[in-house]
């Protein structure tokens, strides 16, 4: 157990990392603009929420599952529940995405903007937010690949990932943090998710044989297209009800965010119905058991 546990104390120190060198990137405000180290906290707070109701929940009940199915030493059952909660997991977080990518201005302004927290700190606060919901799928895919590593008793080759991850994560900072600001730093951490993810799923694939790459992609479409008129739609919704948000209180424009929101995804889910999203029904089902 020793011998398991220090890898990933190591892989957990090499997240702390990555923050580290971006709060440093961040304080630079020569070179990124005033304010970035508080936008990079606010918009990863918020960058955190689908996230860890999702990601989190989807890796934390995963992993006896797929410790099962090791043990039992059946991997192409385990390559099977990879493959569906990854679906999932794609399922969810494409359209988070797109909605923080819509939808990030009016959110960060309705939960900080006031006091010292004015419309400069809404819009860098919303810039970095957008650049970190661009990699919200591959830090989804990094909780649950990294759950198949541990349960074939590999969490060295997490760490590996993680490091590489670090090391693209560091070079992106210092190339895009002049040409794109906050943004840069964000979209740096999220390029490097996508290498982290890239790097576990290769080395699943050589551990349980290869996965169906051309149906994942083909349901990933499917959902992009879901998530893409729903982005449509509120954005949309959103410019055409602007003019009448001055004149409402705090408490107004939240609920006419919250209201959209929830238009917008019954907008998702009835074009994920039309494109026979298989997904939709399973989560459906859950959700009436």
């Amino acid at each position: 157990m020793l011998r398991l546990l220090a890898p990933r104390a190591l892989g957990s120190c090499v997240y702390q990392v990555n923050l580290f060198v971006d709060t440093i990137c961040a304080s630079w405000s020569a070179i990124v603009g005033s304010g970035a180290v508080a936008a990079l906290y606010y918009a990863n707070r918020l960058f955190q929420f689908p996230l860890a109701i999702v990601g989190t929940a989807l890796a934390q009940a995963s992993l006896p599952l797929f410790s099962l199915q090791a043990l039992e030493e059946s991997p192409e059952a385990l390559k099977t529940s990879i493959t569906a909660l990854l679906k999932v997991a794609i399922f969810l977080a494409i359209p988070a995405m797109v909605g923080l990518v819509v939808l990030g201005e009016p959110i960060v302004a309705v939960l900080f903007e006031r006091g010292e927290f004015d419309a400069y700190s809404t819009a860098i606060t919303a810039r970095a937010l957008v650049w970190y919901a661009t990699g919200l799928v591959a830090y989804m895919a990094v909780r649950i690949l990294t759950n198949g590593c541990y349960a074939l008793r590999d969490t060295v080759t997490p760490v590996r990932a993680a490091l590489a991850a670090l090391v693209v994560n560091v070079g992106l900072n210092l190339a895009l943090m002049r040409p794109l600001g906050v943004g840069g730093l964000a979209l740096a951490t999220s390029v490097a998710s996508a290498v982290n993810a890239t790097l576990l799923f290769q080395h699943l694939a050589r551990r349980l044989g290869p996965f169906d790459g051309r149906a994942l992609w083909g349901f990933a479409r499917r959902v992009l297209y879901a998530a893409a008129g729903m982005g449509i739609f509120c954005g949309v919704a959103a410019w055409m009800g602007e003019p009448f948000l001055g004149g409402l209180s705090a408490w107004g424009r939240g609920l006419a965010l919250l209201a959209l929101i929830v238009g917008g995804i019954g907008v998702f889910a009835g074009i994920s119905r039309g494109l026979k999203v298989d997904t939709l029904e399973w989560l459906w089902s859950c959700v009436k058991k």
